[in-house]
Order: C-alpha cells, then sequence, then structure tokens
C-alpha cells in the first residue's frame, strides 16, 4: 500500500482535482513509506495506479486553510455544494470569480424598503380602507370626515407599521386600526398613509398605501325665523302662521330639520310651509342644520313659536236685568 503524508507547509490539491508532483528530493520534508517492492523504482506506476482518486472530502481540511478568514460557515458552504461550489468561496470578490462560480451573498435591505424598489416582499400585503366615506373629492380621492383608517388581511401574531410621512418614520400600529386622530393631527387635507406588515418569523410585506382628503371643519349655521309672528307682539313667537324662512345658507351644503327634538331629515329649499306642522298645536320647536360633502353638520340654530290655529269663540251678548248680580240699571 502507498502512503503519503505531506506537512503543513506542502501544497494543496489545486481546485479541479489534479495533485501537483511531490518533491522528491531531500530537502523537501516529504516521508515516502513503501510496503512493498524492491526499492528501484519499478513498481512506481503499478502503485500509482492502485492508489485511490482523491476525494472532495478529503480535502477539505486542507482548502479550509486557503479559506483563511472566511470562517467556518463559508467553508460549510462549500463543503455542502461539492467541488462545483469550490471556486465561489475562494473568489477574492465579483471581479475574481470564475466563470461558473457562484457570487458572494448579498446582505439585503429592509423588506418594506427592498418592496418600494422592486423587491418581492414574502409576507401578504395588508388592505386598507376608511371607517366612513362620505363623498369623492374633486381630485378622485376618498373624501371623509374621520381620518380612522382600518387594516385587514393581517398575519396572526404578526405586527404592523404606518407612516404618514412617505415613510421618514413608521409608527408600530395596534388593533386592527389607525385612530383618526393621527391623520387630524396634521390638520385638514389631503393624506397618505403606508402600512407594511412583519408575520411571527420576521417576514416582512410590501407596503400598502391609501390616499384621502380629510375635512373635520364644520359649516357655517344657517338662520331659520318665523315669516310672520301673528301675535299681539311681533317678537312673542306667538302665531297661528307656521311659515318658515331659512337664510344664511351655504349652496354647497345640504339641510337637515328636526321637529320637537326629533330626528333630523333632508329638506330642500328655503322655504319651510305651514302644512309640515298641520299636525302641530301649542309649542313648537325647529331646528336646522348645514351638512357639507365631508359629513361636517353646522351649529344647530332653532326657532320656538306657540302656534295656536284655533279661532277664538264669539262674545255672548244680551241685556242685562234686575236679577242679575251688580247689575246697573238705565233709568
Amino acid at each position: 500500500m502507498f502512503r503519503t503524508r505531506l506537512p503543513m507547509t506542502g501544497l494543496a490539491p489545486l481546485a479541479d482535482g489534479s495533485d501537483d508532483r511531490l518533491d522528491d528530493s531531500p530537502d523537501s520534508g516529504a516521508d515516502h513509506r513503501f510496503d512493498g517492492g524492491s526499492g528501484d523504482g519499478s513498481g512506481d506506476a503499478d502503485r500509482a495506479a492502485e492508489a485511490p482518486a482523491p476525494d472532495d472530502d478529503d480535502r477539505t481540511p486542507l482548502m479550509a486553510l486557503m479559506l483563511g478568514g472566511l470562517g467556518a460557515g463559508a467553508m460549510a458552504a462549500g463543503h455542502a455544494g461539492g467541488a462545483a461550489a469550490m471556486p465561489a468561496l475562494i473568489a477574492g470578490g465579483p471581479g475574481d470569480a470564475k466563470p461558473g462560480a457562484l457570487p458572494l451573498p448579498v446582505v439585503p435591505a429592509r423588506p418594506h424598503e427592498a418592496a418600494m424598489e422592486g423587491g418581492t416582499p414574502s409576507t401578504a400585503t395588508a388592505v386598507l380602507g376608511l371607517q366612513r366615506i362620505a363623498a369623492t373629492a374633486p381630485d378622485g380621492r376618498p373624501l371623509t370626515n374621520d381620518g380612522t383608517v382600518l387594516v385587514s388581511g393581517l398575519e396572526p401574531n404578526g405586527r404592523w407599521w404606518y407612516s404618514f410621512d412617505d415613510g421618514a418614520t413608521w409608527t408600530q400600529g395596534e388593533a386592527a386600526s389607525i385612530p383618526g386622530r393621527i391623520a387630524a393631527a396634521t390638520g385638514d387635507g389631503p393624506k397618505q398613509v403606508r402600512v407594511y406588515q412583519s408575520d411571527a418569523a420576521g417576514h416582512e410585506s410590501g407596503q400598502a398605501e391609501l390616499a384621502f382628503v380629510l375635512d373635520t371643519t364644520p359649516p357655517a349655521w344657517p338662520r331659520i325665523s318665523l315669516v310672520s309672528d301673528t301675535g299681539l307682539s311681533a317678537t312673542d313667537g306667538i302665531t297661528s302662521d307656521a311659515r318658515m324662512r331659512i337664510d344664511q345658507r351655504d349652496p354647497t351644503t345640504t339641510l337637515e330639520l328636526s321637529i320637537n327634538g326629533g330626528p333630523f331629515f333632508p329638506w330642500t329649499g328655503d322655504d319651510v310651509p305651514a302644512s309640515l306642522f298641520d299636525q302641530l298645536q301649542g309649542p313648537v320647536t325647529v331646528a336646522v342644520v348645514q351638512v357639507d360633502a365631508a359629513g361636517n353638520q353646522s351649529i344647530p340654530t332653532t326657532v320656538r313659536m306657540e302656534l295656536d290655529r284655533d279661532w277664538p269663540q264669539p262674545p255672548h251678548l244680551e241685556l242685562a236685568t234686575a236679577a242679575m248680580p251688580n247689575a246697573v240699571l238705565a233709568a
């Protein structure tokens, strides 16, 4: 059997599986031992032919010396990949890699940042919606007076974050919504919120975005008054004429009325006819509000009247007689 022992400073096998020729000189430091043969060198060829081919696994300890500072992790990766992976591990960088070599690993950016740059998220993106949409703004975005953002499609046991400043700062969300006060903190106007989530394993999703217009400013209140106060005083509110008129209204708003504290109902026009109060008699209170496109309601304006539709009975007349108490008879 032919055995060869190389010193630690000897030449390592090449990456392509071939061996350097061993130095047979006395100064080489190599120790060649032979179990048989005449010693004349005639059996060298036979013994070389019988020697087993070097295996990738047998070269791993020597290859680890060549890897130097790459560490055990890089060595293990090359070991698992076999001889084909070795050139990638010993390459000094992208410029040194041989054709067919594996590239060195690149540490990715945060997944939600990678998603902005065309990366592929590994977790489903959340779904965003508004708690209330009143109308559509002129630019096509939803218009609302409630900035509460509903977040659905969240991963179980995961976490999620939101940003109202184009991703400059992120705040961890709670439950499944963003309170309306967060959007309202910067006043009315256009808003854009971004949300991304992370599952229990730390995989992050792409960003969900929602743009809307927030309007929390109520319109001015209208004025309502009696058309005719028919009582003894023009300002006492006692009247038989229940007609009313609404003034100082905003043409971009809608009107709503309430009678005697009942629910508000839509109203069209500036005039309120007396027929609206046909079934009423006595004290009546009417409130009116304006409601803008975003759903903001003005302060109610009220008018109170004492509605008296009954005509008084005519007086009864008769001549006084002596039998009537306190009667004064003419002489």
